[in-house]
């Protein structure tokens, strides 16, 4: 993990730089997150994993992010960032809250536990794991150069990242379709509930209109998707430009 590109407050243990912990002798309170040196291989299915030593008060998380995204909170709730969270299970993308349907405590975890993420470029989707086992969301339509990332939140929490795991990526569910995180998950679910693709509901003149006794925090969250598109437009012209030079 990188020693520049990370929150105050978080310190890399051994001179590898995988093993992260949040500091108590730091004066930051709050959650904190650190990213990877390099971008994953833009046409390489790839596959990293964290064990976490010490869960802390569970609020860990594990994902990716263009570089634009903020360190200053976990992977998922901030702007071009998708995180798998520990305390609650939650999968979130861009600090969307509108995946609360996706927050299930089945899949919560903690100290012990072994999280995967894998992502493939070339189709542009990604998935998590638990111990092994592919959970049944997944996000698409990715796009641009995207970092591994973790975010820690409490004192004494710690992680160790794994990459380079050889025949274990190889091994993973790249094309199945997971398995369900709840036994009595209802049966006749939509399978469209199953992609996490942001912004769904966008429209293409802009944000659609709210009135009548639509809340304060639905026009937030129409705000928050146009801000997203925005930031997504940018990272395309960055690429074309980096691809120019």
């Amino acid at each position: 993990m990188s020693k520049n590109d990370k929150s105050e407050g978080l310190e890399l243990l051994d001179e590898t730089g995988l093993t992260v912990k949040y500091s108590t002798s730091s004066t930051r309170e709050g959650p904190a997150s650190i990213r990877a040196d390099h971008p994953i291989p833009p046409t390489e299915k790839f596959y990293f994993k964290m064990t976490v030593h010490n869960a802390g008060d569970h609020r860990i998380a594990i994902g990716f992010e263009h570089k634009v995204a903020s360190l200053e909170d976990r992977p998922g709730l901030t702007l071009s960032s998708w995180g798998y969270h520990g305390e609650d299970g939650g999968l979130f993308i861009s600090g969307d809250w509108g995946l609360q349907n996706k927050v299930r405590k089945e899949r919560s975890y903690g100290k012990g536990a072994v999280t995967g993420c894998c992502i493939d470029p070339v189709k542009g989707t990604a998935y998590f794991t638990r111990d092994g086992k592919r959970l049944r969301h997944e996000f698409k339509k990715l796009f641009g150069r995207l970092f591994p990332m973790v975010g820690l939140s409490s004192d004494e929490t710690e992680v160790e990242i794994w990459f380079n795991c050889g025949e274990e990526a190889q091994n993973q569910d790249w094309e199945g379709e997971g398995e369900s995180e709840n036994e009595n998950e209802n049966e006749n679910e939509n399978e469209n509930e199953n992609d996490l693709t942001p912004e769904k509901e966008d429209s293409k003149e802009g944000l659609p209109s709210v009135t009548g006794d639509d809340s304060r925090e639905t026009r937030s969250m129409l705000e928050l998707r146009d801000l997203r598109r925005k930031m997504r437009s940018l990272e395309e012209q960055s690429e074309r430009f980096e691809h120019r030079e």
